[in-house]
């Protein structure tokens, strides 16, 4: 391989990695070429020498730009094409003089490509007042009568901010250049339909900054290579393409993405940040239903059952051989790699109805904490006797607003900050909720509550049964989290060991920790109010002091589920969009986008469909949660019809598979016993929180408050 040499004279220096190629028939993505001959002759009269490197481009970049996550999918629907000037207008569309501009909107996700018949040199020296440092900009240019397009990015170098950036804005745009490629192939598809042959052009990327680690031009290969899978990765893919096993990169994993870097202790991170939620507040309500000894038990056993089943479908993330098998990248790609045709759609039906469920739950819980806010303040000013009755509708529509309106950003779960967020705010609810049942422990002087729960008399013995179940569903609604296993599993680094004992260790750690962590929530709540335990901690009103703190907890709820709903919701969004196209592809009203100016010369294009299914979405979730805004028996409920066959029932019928365990053996009637037990579980969990529902909708006015 010969070396690249190029000079941008005094303007610009760079440095070209040339990558090997696999083996001789793909020696045609080579970057020696007469015009690589002609860079290395331009470099003679350079004033600055260029260091070169003749090794494979292996470039992982910071951890905080890996973090977020693959490179984005193009989407021909986000892609605005304008043609620039009246030369343009009379130019022929088979003209080959092209020269391109490519703005992204970070709000809309939309792309505007404008193309134009030249680039002037000018407009690169000054960057930072002709251009926005964020596009990309690229032209085709012939030389010693090969044609070839240049590519350049504006690393860094208009400000101190940039600079520190430098290798974050690399690494973004090197990930990013497909979708680049892909846009001006897709937007100028005229030209590329009378020139095919410039899908086999070479493709130069100019990196541009004042560091000189990062002021460097790249060989990305041909065209239709380099626009599928970028120049990093492309051999490595394409060994992978041939069947040829491939040994992890420095920068790249088995099946070609980049190299996970997953831990135990990130994967349990994952794990406590998922799993502690406001679940956790009817911790306390759920003990005083059945003691200081059912309640600590269940919890237990709940934490073993959920560890157990995790531990199966950890086995399960790659199908064959633990180390080197197919991976599964999500829990329903699990299940169809296992089970059978009917199987995958009742388990996609049951995600998606659990996913309404968690939309209703999530809206009155938010509704709850915004009038415990109300409340609180009305406590402190009238005194902790003074009725302050307050009515939860206007807050669950206000709630329901908020989610029309982010429920239209497109790939809003997409968002690096929303977990993060969602981590702090449901650790500062739960911390505050523990923290003031100790205080109020402290206060009472000793520990209230009974050996078996809420006594009779308080409630009928019938009540005292169906609370009793209801609270085993609330139990079971706090440890959920299965659904989403696979996906934390498929950021582990890759073998050895392998992601299945890495991330069985993870969720032994995490399961334990979370245990602990409920064992003090819900029995210091119990310990701190007894019969009196409120359904949730913290809007109950167990607490009336310190009112500013209840707040502080309360809004962190609110804030928590604003984001938490988006992120559930959004892949039922995706799912029934994607249908739609597909059952009505020539409809207007679901493929046509409409364009609003928004400020800073952006334009967010709405879909009317996306907008009136949303909207209808978040209306009717709404509305039921305002027929039904009983917290304690939603959450119960949701807990029941999860638990057994998201947690259980699919795990267990993967594992079988997967281990090839023969029917009528011990261990298969143990596993079926297992799944058997915690369905009879299930149906009492909902049986109980179904009548505590109708017990409610008794003396319940809908939309009443």
């Amino acid at each position: 391989m010969a070396s690249c040499v190029f000079s941008a004279g005094n303007a610009f220096t760079a440095s070209l990695s040339c990558a090997p190629a696999i083996s001789a028939s793909s020696s045609s993505s080579s970057c020696s070429s007469s015009m690589g001959r002609t860079l290395m002759s331009a470099a003679a009269s350079a004033n600055r020498l260029v260091i070169l490197s003749c090794e494979r481009r292996d470039f992982c970049g910071p951890l905080a730009a890996r973090l977020l996550g693959p490179p984005t999918k193009f989407e021909a629907s986000k892609l605005k094409v304008v043609f620039m000037g009246e030369e343009m207008e009379k130019q022929a569309p088979c003209t080959i003089q092209r020269a391109y501009t490519l703005t992204h909107c970070d709000f809309t996700a939309n792309l505007t490509l404008a193309v134009s018949n030249t680039m002037h040199g000018n407009k690169l020296m000054g960057w930072q007042t002709t251009l926005n440092s964020d596009d990309v900009v690229a032209e085709w240019k012939k030389i010693n009568e090969e044609i070839s397009l240049h590519v350049h990015c504006y690393v860094s170098g208009s400000s101190l901010l940039q600079d520190l950036a430098a290798g974050f804005r690399y690494h973004i745009f090197s990930k990013e250049l497909p979708l680049v490629l892909k846009a001006v192939v897709y937007g100028d598809s005229v030209l590329f339909g009378k020139h095919p042959e410039l899908l086999e052009a070479k493709v130069w990327v100019y990196f541009h900054s004042k560091s000189k680690k990062y002021n460097r031009l790249e060989c990305w290969g041909p065209l239709k290579d380099a626009m599928q899978i970028g120049a990093a990765n492309y051999y490595h893919h394409a060994a992978l393409e041939l069947g040829h096993p491939q040994a992890a990169s420095k920068c790249y994993d088995d099946d070609g993405r980049l190299k996970r870097t997953g831990t135990v202790l990130t994967a349990s991170s994952h794990i406590i940040t998922a799993v502690i939620g406001s679940g956790v507040l009817s911790l306390a309500w759920a003990v005083g239903q059945l003691g200081w000894v059912a309640g600590p038990a269940v919890m237990l056993l709940f934490s073993f059952v959920t560890y157990y089943t995790s531990s199966l479908l950890a086995d399960c993330y790659r199908s064959g051989d633990p180390n080197t098998g197919k991976r599964n990248y999500t829990y329903m790609d699990a299940v169809r790699a296992y089970l059978d045709g009917f199987k995958v759609k009742l388990c996609g039906y049951l995600q998606y109805l659990n996913i309404v469920g968690v939309a209703i739950g999530y809206t009155i819980a938010a509704s709850i904490s915004m009038v415990a806010v109300k409340r609180s303040n009305c406590f402190h000013e009238n005194g902790d006797d003074s009725p302050c009755v307050v009515n939860s509708n206007p807050y669950m529509i206000m709630f329901g607003v908020a989610q029309i309106v982010f429920s239209q950003i497109p790939d809003f779960d997409q968002i690096w900050w929303l977990s993060i967020v969602a981590a702090v705010m449901s650790f500062t609810y739960s911390s505050i909720g523990l923290a003031l049942g100790i205080v109020q422990v402290i206060k009472n002087g000793g520990i209230r509550g009974s050996l078996t729960g809420i006594s009779i008399g308080t409630v009928s013995q019938m009540d005292k049964v169906w609370r009793s179940l209801q609270a085993f569903g609330d139990i079971a609604f706090a440890y959920s989290y299965s659904i989403i296993l696979i996906e934390i599993q498929d950021t582990i680094k890759a073998p050895p060991p392998s992601e299945a004992k890495v991330m069985k260790k993870a969720t032994l750690v995490s399961v334990w920790i979370t245990t602990i962590f409920y064992m003090l929530c819900g029995c210091m709540g119990y310990a701190a109010f007894g019969d009196l335990a409120p359904g949730n901690l913290l809007t109950g009103f167990g607490f009336y002091n310190p009112f500013w703190l209840l707040d502080i907890a309360n809004v962190a709820i609110v804030v928590h589920l604003v984001g938490a709903y988006q992120v559930y919701c959004q892949p039922l969004f995706a799912f029934v969009e994607k249908w739609a196209a597909k059952r009505w592809p020539e409809s207007g009203f679901i493929g046509k986008e409409i364009e609003v100016p928004l400020p800073g010369s952006r334009v967010y294009k709405l879909n009317l469909f996306r907008l009136t299914w949303r909207s209808a979405f978040v209306v009717v979730t709404t509305v039921v949660s305002m027929l039904l805004p009983f917290f304690n028996d939603v959450v119960g409920l949701l807990g029941a019809v999860g638990f057994w066959p998201l947690t259980v029932y699919f795990p267990v019928e993967m594992y079988i598979v997967h281990k090839k365990i023969e029917k009528w053996s011990t261990r298969w009637l143990c596993l079926q016993l297992l799944s058997i037990a915690c369905l009879a579980i299930t149906i009492a969990s909902a049986a109980g929180s179904i009548a505590g529902v109708v017990s409610d909708l008794k003396v319940y006015k809908p939309f009443s408050g």
